[in-house]
Formats: C-alpha cells, sequence, structure tokens
C-alpha cells in the first residue's frame, strides 16, 4: 500500500510543491471578528497563558517570546536556537508553564538537539534526538520576568541513546502538559518515515542512526517502535519533573529501573502527536488527569484521541482511524487497541459508542467538509461571558491545510455530540489557545505564501451578548396551608460580567415583585382549592436580553421521602469477590399524604467523580444485579442504587445506597466537613475529610462551577451549587476503598451587604386602624413589608389592622439587586385599644387585654385573667372570677408586658 505522508510543519518548509489560495477576510461566524495582535518575522507555532493573562509564543528555531497586553517581547524571552536542531518537522516542539509557575517559575522545553557530533546541520536533515529540559524563570509574576540561561536542568535526553529517536524528518511529535498530580506528559512521535517503514527503510536515516546510537538494532523497527517499551517512541510520556524518571503508578514502571524507556511510558500507538491537552477538571491529586491528542496520520485519518487511563493503546502502526487496520504490518498488532473519538481526512467521523458516525447525519450533527486535513487540537472553551453560551464547554480544533476551525463537545463518555466549522482563516493554523482572562481564542497562523512570517490572530465577539441565564433556588415549596416562600435568584448570572441584570418575579395568582430575594404568602383561600400555582421569574440584562424559570408552589400536600433501601437478600456494603451480588430492591418510604408514588430506580458504576448508568427500573421492588466493582490502586468504584420517588402531585425524594468492594480486607470510613457557602471572588477554599485509615484524601467536584486544586476547592466567576466528592482510594493487601461522603455548597456572586432598620409608627401605645410603616436601609433599595401573621393587611406603606388587640408578626425587607444583598427582620406587634367596654364573656380577644385609657367589664372570668388600662379599670356589677382563678388589674396601659 502506498500512504501519502501529511504533517503540519513539513508543508511549512516545502511550500514550493503546494498551492495555498487565501482569502482577504477571515471567515467567522455573524458577530466575531479576528484582529491580529502580533506580526512575527518567523512562524509561532505555539502559545501558552499563564494565569494573568500572559502569553508565552515560541518559535520552532528554539526562540521563546512574551507577550503581555498583545504585545510581543521586542527581544526573545528564552533563546536556544544555537542548540536546536531546525529542520522540517524538528525544532522546538513543545513548550509547558507549570501549574505553579507564578511561584516557583518552572518552564518546560521539548526541543532537537543539535550537537556537532551529529552527522549534518540544520539545514541537511540528519538523525538526532529529542530533549525535555526544564528553565527557571526569575521573578515569574513580576512585570519585567527573566529566565535563567543557566538553569537548564534535563529531564529526557541527556545524550543520544536516553532521548525520543528522530530516524528522519519528520514524526517527531511533541507535545507537553502538566497532569493535576503535578506529573509531567509529553507525546513523542514513532520518529520513523513517512511509509510503511518497518526498519532499515531506505528513506530513512537508519544507518546512521545506529552508528551514533540513537537506536540499536532492535529499535531499528521504524513505526513499530510506537508499540515496543523499549523505545520512547511513539507513546505519551509521563515523569517526575524533578527527576526525570519514570512515576511508579506508571502502567509498566520497573522499581529497579525508575529510568528506563518502559518506566516512563504512560500510553502508546501514536504516530506523530504534535498536540496534547489536559480535558479540563479532571485528575486529582495523585491522578493526572485525561488528556486528548491530536494524532497527525497518513492519507487514511487524522485523529483525536481520549487519554483515560494508564497503558492505553491507540493501535499504531497497526491500526489507524475508526476502522483501519493496515495489513502492510508483520503480524502480531495489539489485542486491544482503542479507537479516537474522530477522524478526519475527506470525511469527518466521530466515534459514537464505537462505532462510526458521519458527521452530518441524525446521529452526530454538523458540517462535513472534505479537504485533506491536518489536525491541531486547540484547546476548551470555557464559561466565559465574552463568547455566547453555545459555545462553552466547546472543543476547539484546527485543520492545518483547509485553516478551518472546528468545534464540538463531548458527552460524559466521551462520545462527540456535535461537529460544527467554526470558521475559515487565511492563513494556516499551527496553534489555538483560550486566554484565561478574557476568553478569547488565540490562534497562531502561518503564511505559506511567506515562510518567514507568523501572525498571532485575536478571535473575539462584537455582539457577543448572551441571554442571563435565569435560575429560581427555592428549597421548600410545599405546604399543606398558607406559608411563605422567598425565592432566591442569587443562582442566576449573565455571562457577559459588564451587563447588570434585574428580577422581575410573577406568580399565577396574581401576585408580583422585583428584586433577587422577595418574600410571598401563598396558599390563601383564593389558591388553595388548587394542587398548585406557577412561580415564574424573567431576568433581564442592561440590553434587554432576557431569560426565564419557574417552578411550581404546591399546596394541600407534604413531600414523601425515602427512609432507607432494603435488598433481599441483604447485601454487604462491601460486597465480597465471589459473590453473587443479586437481590430484589424495595424502599421504605415516609408517605405523609398517602398519595400513590412512582418508582425509579437507577443502578450506577461509579468511579472517582463521575458515574456510567448501567440498569433502570420502574418497579416499585425491582430485581437487581451490581455492576462488577473495580479493585485497582490509586482509583476508587463503587456500585450504586439509586432510588427516586415522585407524588402524585410531583413532589419527590432520591437516596443511594453505595456499595464498594471488599478488595483488601480492612475497611474505612470517611467523615467530610460541609464547606461553608461563599462567594467567588474568595478564589478557593481549603477542604476538610480525613479517612479512619488515616490514608490521604482524593477529592473530586461531581458538578457545579468549581474544580479541585489538590486538597482545595477553586471556584469559577459564576454562581452555582458545586457538589464535591471526598474519597479514599485504599491500600493494597491493608484497606478497601472508602465509601465516598458528598458535600454541597452555594457559590454566589459578591454583593454589598445592606443595613436595615424599622420603626412602627409614632408608637405602638397609640390605637389606630392604620399604621405607617417606616423602614430604612443604607443603599437605594426599597424597604418592603410583609405580614406573615394576623389580622392585618398593607397597602402602599400603610398596615391596615383588621382587628385590634390582635398579634401581628412582620417582615420587613430588603430584596437585593444584581449588586446588592438581600436582607430581613422579622417584627412582631400587638396594636392596642383606644378603651374596651366588656359586657359580654371574653371571646376572640388575647389575654393580657390592653387599652391605652379604660376597661370597662362584667364579665365572669373562669380562668387566669389580666387587665391593664392606662387611665382606669371599671368592673361592674356582675363581675365575678371562677374560684381558683388569679385576676391581676394594673393601671399600666398598652406597655405593660
Amino acid at each position: 500500500m502506498i500512504k501519502l505522508f501529511n504533517s503540519k510543519l513539513l508543508i511549512f518548509f516545502f511550500i514550493g510543491i503546494v498551492n495555498f489560495n487565501t482569502s482577504n477576510a477571515q471567515d467567522l461566524p455573524v458577530g466575531f471578528v479576528s484582529e491580529t495582535i502580533v506580526n512575527h518575522n518567523a512562524g509561532l507555532i505555539g502559545i501558552e497563558f499563564d494565569s494573568l493573562g500572559r502569553a508565552y509564543a515560541y518559535e520552532k528555531s528554539g526562540k521563546l517570546w512574551f507577550i503581555k497586553n498583545d504585545t510581543i517581547s521586542s527581544t526573545p524571552f528564552l533563546d536556544i536556537s544555537f542548540k536546536t536542531a531546525e529542520c522540517c518537522e524538528s525544532g522546538l516542539q513543545g513548550f509547558a508553564l507549570d501549574p505553579q509557575y507564578l511561584q516557583n517559575g518552572y518552564i518546560y522545553l521539548a526541543y532537537v538537539i543539535k550537537e556537532d557530533s551529529i552527522p549534518g546541520n540544520q539545514l541537511a536533515p540528519a538523525p538526532s534526538v529529542g530533549r525535555i529540559s526544564r528553565f527557571t524563570v526569575i521573578n515569574p509574576a513580576s512585570t519585567n520576568p527573566i529566565v535563567d540561561m543557566n538553569s537548564e536542568f534535563i529531564l529526557i535526553g541527556s545524550n543520544f541513546s536516553n532521548g525520543w529517536p528522530i530516524t528522519y524528518i519528520g514524526h517527531v511529535g511533541g507535545a507537553l502538559a502538566s497532569g493535576t498530580d503535578g506529573s509531567l506528559l509529553f507525546s513523542a512521535g514513532d520518529g520513523a518515515s513517512f511509509g510503511d517503514d518497518n526498519g532499515s527503510d531506505t528513506t530513512s536515516y537508519f544507518q546512521k542512526s545506529l552508528d551514533i546510537g540513537i537506536i540499536t538494532w532492535d529499535q531499528n523497527i521504524g513505526s513499530l517502535r510506537a508499540q515496543e517499551l523499549n523505545s520512547l517512541s511513539g507513546k505519551i510520556l509521563r515523569i517526575d519533573k524533578n527527576t526525570g524518571l519514570g512515576l511508579p503508578d506508571n502502567p509498566y514502571y520497573d522499581g529497579n529501573n525508575p529510568g528506563s524507556f518502559a518506566s516512563k511510558t504512560y500510553a502508546r500507538g501514536l504516530r506523530n502527536p504534535w498536540k496534547l491537552l489536559k480535558i479540563p477538571h479532571t485528575g486529582s491529586i495523585s491522578q493526572p488527569g485525561k488528556f486528548l491528542i491530536g494524532d497527525v496520520g497518513t492519507n487514511v485519518a487524522e485523529e483525536i484521541n481520549i487519554l483515560e487511563n494508564p497503558g492505553e493503546n491507540f493501535g499504531w502502526p497497526y491500526f489507524e482511524g475508526i476502522d483501519f487496520e493496515d495489513i502492510n504490518r508483520p503480524p502480531s498488532p495489539p489485542a486491544v487497541w482503542k479507537k479516537p473519538a474522530l477522524a478526519m481526512r475527506d470525511a469527518i467521523f466521530g466515534n459514537i459508542h464505537g462505532n462510526k458516525t458521519e458527521v452530518g447525519t441524525i446521529s452526530l450533527p454538523g458540517d462535513n467538509l472534505s479537504g485533506n486535513a491536518s489536525i491541531v487540537i486547540g484547546d476548551f472553551y470555557h464559561d466565559f461571558a465574552s463568547y455566547p453560551e453555545i459555545y462553552h464547554d466547546n472543543l476547539f480544533f484546527g485543520d492545518f491545510v483547509s485553516k478551518n476551525i472546528y468545534r464540538t463537545k463531548f458527552d460524559a463518555n466521551y462520545n462527540p455530540e456535535f461537529i460544527y466549522k467554526f470558521g475559515t482563516l487565511n492563513d494556516q493554523i499551527a496553534a489555538i489557545r483560550t486566554s484565561p482572562v478574557n476568553g478569547d481564542l488565540y490562534v497562531c497562523v502561518i503564511d505559506l505564501s511567506n515562510a518567514t512570517f507568523g501572525q498571532i490572530i485575536r478571535i473575539k465577539a462584537t455582539n457577543s451578548n448572551s441571554n442571563p441565564i435565569s435560575k429560581i433556588f427555592l428549597p421548600v415549596n410545599y405546604g399543606t396551608s398558607s406559608y411563605i416562600i422567598s425565592p432566591d435568584a442569587s443562582l442566576s448570572y449573565d455571562p457577559n460580567p459588564n451587563d447588570s441584570l434585574s428580577y422581575h418575579w410573577e406568580l399565577s395568582d396574581g401576585q408580583t415583585s422585583t428584586g433577587l430575594k422577595p418574600f410571598f404568602k401563598v396558599g390563601d383561600a383564593n389558591n388553595l382549592n388548587y394542587n398548585f400555582i406557577w412561580l415564574k421569574l424573567k431576568v433581564t440584562d442592561s440590553t434587554g436580553a432576557f431569560s426565564q424559570d419557574s417552578i411550581k408552589i404546591h399546596f394541600n400536600t407534604q413531600k414523601p421521602t425515602v427512609d432507607n433501601i432494603l435488598a433481599d437478600p441483604n447485601l454487604n456494603e462491601y460486597v465480597d469477590q465471589n459473590a453473587s451480588n443479586s437481590a430484589q430492591f424495595t424502599a421504605a418510604v415516609i408517605n405523609p399524604t398517602s398519595e400513590p408514588l412512582n418508582y425509579k430506580w437507577e443502578v450506577y458504576d461509579s468511579h472517582n467523580g463521575h458515574r456510567h448508568l448501567v440498569n433502570v427500573s420502574t418497579d416499585a421492588q425491582p430485581n437487581f444485579s451490581l455492576p462488577n466493582i473495580t479493585c485497582e490502586s490509586g482509583a476508587s468504584y463503587w456500585a450504586l442504587v439509586r432510588c427516586t420517588i415522585t407524588s402524585e402531585k410531583g413532589l419527590s425524594d432520591t437516596k443511594d445506597l453505595l456499595f464498594s468492594k471488599n478488595c483488601w480486607g480492612t475497611n474505612q470510613t470517611l467523615t467530610f466537613a460541609k464547606p461553608l457557602d461563599t462567594t467567588y471572588n474568595v478564589n478557593r477554599i481549603k477542604l476538610t475529610a480525613s479517612a479512619t485509615s488515616l490514608l490521604p484524601i482524593t477529592f473530586f467536584t461531581t458538578s457545579g462551577p468549581g474544580s479541585i486544586y489538590n486538597d482545595s476547592l477553586q471556584f469559577m466567576s459564576k454562581p452555582g451549587i458545586i457538589t464535591i466528592r471526598a474519597t479514599q482510594h485504599g491500600q493494597e493487601n491493608v484497606h478497601n476503598i472508602a465509601p465516598y461522603k458528598e458535600q454541597s455548597l452555594i457559590v454566589r456572586k459578591p454583593r454589598v451587604n445592606q443595613s436595615l432598620s424599622f420603626n412602627l409608627i409614632p408608637s405602638a401605645n397609640k390605637p389606630a386602624s392604620r399604621l405607617k410603616l417606616n423602614g430604612t436601609t443604607n443603599t437605594t433599595d426599597s424597604v418592603r413589608f410583609l405580614v406573615i401573621s394576623g389580622p392585618a393587611h398593607i397597602i402602599g406603606d400603610s398596615l391596615f389592622v383588621d382587628t385590634l388587640g390582635k398579634e401581628i408578626t412582620l417582615i420587613v425587607y430588603v430584596a437585593g439587586t444584581d449588586e446588592l444583598n438581600f436582607g430581613f427582620t422579622e417584627k412582631k406587634i400587638t396594636t392596642c385599644f383606644d378603651e374596651i367596654n366588656l359586657t359580654t364573656s371574653t371571646t376572640n380577644i388575647d389575654n393580657p387585654i390592653k387599652s391605652k385609657t379604660f376597661i370597662i367589664s362584667n364579665q365572669h372570668l373562669i380562668d387566669n385573667w389580666k387587665y391593664f388600662a392606662g387611665n382606669a379599670i371599671e368592673l361592674l356589677p356582675g363581675f365575678k372570677t371562677q374560684l381558683g382563678s388569679v385576676f391581676e388589674a394594673k393601671i399600666a396601659g398598652c406597655d405593660e408586658n
């Protein structure tokens, strides 16, 4: 079989054999524009950002440039061109900042070394090896950081025999990425020629490579090195960033030789993995996370691979794309290989649940554009405000040849949900990154009509106003009679941070209000005949864009609860290795209203911070077999049975039953302190959990706008409810994996607190049926009042008392705004009679009886009573008290307690 080679950077240097047309303007979606922020006299092939939003762009020659406020430095930030072998695909291959860069100043570079002892020079292709080095930046957070040129610490490739071999002009690979656990990963190419190189390929420099020790005879197998553990070629490497050695939890680690090629190997079976990107919010203090690999293919397919677990094999050179097998290779393909999530060449295909699915079909909507593709993995667009919401959490990736930028999104199992073209640029795309500050895409492009010219393009939205996100937070929305609700809009937000929001509330019984968190009294005589009414929230931004949310407010009902889940036969919390683990499950429920209940049972295979649904039933007492639970060092697995009950009126409750596996003998339990609700300007909070085994805790976020950094929770710039899972992975042959514990907290936008004061009319002593309400605050927010209980109602700023002498409870509150917090206080008052004439038996009046002036009575008191009057108490003939009762009369008036 004849294969056409395909390489991004190789095309850049052979522009004479390719005719590329350029247009006068970039083709971008309506509402987006591009602007050139850097014109450079060399092609920039990569860009990375620090957390301050400053960029670092590099060129293949070995020069690294510092970009601040979209302005490139006048001199290189770092220049290692004197030792970088730049030719064809070789050169400075990759660059990464340490996750703690602003503290430790560490930067990492992967480059092909140029040495006098290697035959040839940078203009005449020659074999070489790749090197990974760490440099230290002095004062990295300052306005003028400087690289210490004497600080280079070689992690891989100190000599010809211990780097990754490059026996031809391409297939170098070359991307660096940091794991969440602090490890350093690198994607190495197979270093072979472009054809079916099975060793001693005449188009390669295999003989020179053998002569100077770049490869040994058993490594002279061309592309097949990608499958062999005696070579770094075609691998994802994972090393200790301080030593360059392999890590003990790598799949092929050799404790007797941590510096061996096998010890450093994390995954294999790759051709030319030029891009490597960590998937956000994956990994932990002990796990590097999950990664996307952009593997440049032959004429068969360009691949985006998902690296989820150590030891995965992506099939090259035996397998390529989703369904291609190369029969021109020596027999012995890997028994198991992982298909890419996405493959493209003349058409684009997605891997949907293991099936090759063409883009543009019902199963995989999108734009299926033909063209001789060359994949460039870009970056995820996070939940910034600069782009409309449809782009949030999209992966943007490029095609070097067609100059197209695409976007896709993955489901929980990394099946692509769609693949759409985002735009087409004028020049070839070499790198795409998202700014952590403004959220815009920054794209390195190369002008193939002028090989000494490159640009960085910023793509931003001109009319990027997105509709606000409207969300009602109301934990209790049910009651048996009238009750007070205070719905909360503070989980609503606007993706555009400069837009202010207003809130309008409407109940279907006719009540309306405004503000962040108003109060309503629901369930009065006008709607108690209904099962529910609707509460609707409309959130509007300063441009007039709006969105709505609504929920039901239930009456005459109570919420059912799942008290417990029972299994018959009983299953231990720690299931045994060889047990059948099958049972009938029953929910013990508390159903105060005896309404009919609907059941939904779900069984999940749960792993670390996520879960996979494996079974569903709507039976009241279903039979399930638990999924097989894995025992794996450094990870946690559980089986989860979930029961959800829903009443006839729509109220639900859920309870989980969790199972671990009896892997290693000793059980352990966790305690996890609930984090306090906070605001997202706090940036991060420390999490506190412990295990009875005293082993370290690993945290995961299972939902909400947050991520884990070591043992801390860090926030995104939006509100939400974040759920965190605390896990302990066990200790092999000692402790079992612990059942996880979860806690949730609410993160809100920071708002200004308001002070609130309240005075009730001139005096509580003054008898009146209409009292003026007087409330003040230290802001412009209006003070509002609501009668919770008692015979009164409010019109405007006046309290109308329906029956004097009764206790009335008021809520005095400020509802809050987009910038001001809500606040409230509760006040109890009793309005006083001017005078009272009690000539009948005492009924419908509170004890004690109070009057500003006179009490006149001829009552027959049969219990203990108190009369308080301001001027006089006159007891008429017929007044008497029951034997044994206590009667107290006092000239005290309404102020007496």
